[in-house]
C-alpha cells in the first residue's frame, strides 16, 4: 500500500483536502506437479476457483479504504509533521 495525501492551508494551519491509497496486490498460488493425469485434470479444473476466491478476499481493499477515511478525517495542524 502506499500513500498519498494533499493539504491546503488556512488559518488554522494546514488540512488534508484529498487523499488517495494505492493497493498493488499479487497473488502467488501453488503449483502441482504430478505424474498422475488424474491428479493433475482435478487441480487444474479446480485452480479458477481458487484463484477467484483469493482475488474476492477483502480485508487489503477494506484496509486501504479505512485508511482513506482516517487520512481526511485528520485536524487541522499548524504544521505538515
Amino acid at each position: 500500500m502506499n500513500w498519498y495525501f494533499w493539504w491546503i492551508t488556512s488559518d488554522q494551519g494546514y488540512a488534508i483536502s484529498k487523499a488517495k491509497t494505492a493497493l498493488n496486490l499479487k497473488y502467488t498460488l501453488h503449483k502441482l506437479r504430478s505424474s498422475l493425469p488424474k491428479v493433475n485434470a482435478v487441480w487444474l479444473s479446480r485452480y479458477p476457483n481458487l484463484l477467484k476466491h483469493q482475488k474476492s478476499q477483502k480485508f487489503a481493499k477494506e484496509s486501504a479504504n479505512k485508511m482513506d477515511r482516517q487520512l481526511l478525517n485528520f485536524k487541522p495542524r499548524k504544521t505538515v509533521r
